[in-house]
């Protein structure tokens, strides 16, 4: 049977069993491949309502929010799940 010499995983799994119980190897050090390039940076869109908002650090509709938050409590009956569907199909142009 031919052995698999030459592989990283079967030498590092061959030198682990050389060294003492409780021993950890110290990591290679690798510099950066030739072949790869670096990683492209993520683009991202703040909105300008998004920008205000995070300026004022405040919430301004303060009586839109107990609203809301008294339909929560009063139940699921409280909002009409029809209208909601229509208002989204309106906003997605279906």
């Amino acid at each position: 049977m031919k052995g698999i010499t030459g592989h990283r995983v079967h030498d590092a799994y061959a030198s682990m069993g050389a060294r003492p119980a409780g021993v950890r190897a110290k990591p290679e050090q690798t510099g950066p491949s030739a072949g790869r390039a670096a990683p492209e940076a993520a683009s991202v869109a703040i909105s300008e309502g998004a920008r205000k908002l995070f300026e004022s650090r405040a919430v301004s509709d303060t009586a839109r929010i107990e609203q809301l938050k008294d339909k929560v409590n009063a139940g699921p009956s409280a909002f009409n799940a029809e209208l909601i569907a229509e208002r989204m199909l309106a906003e997605l142009g279906r």
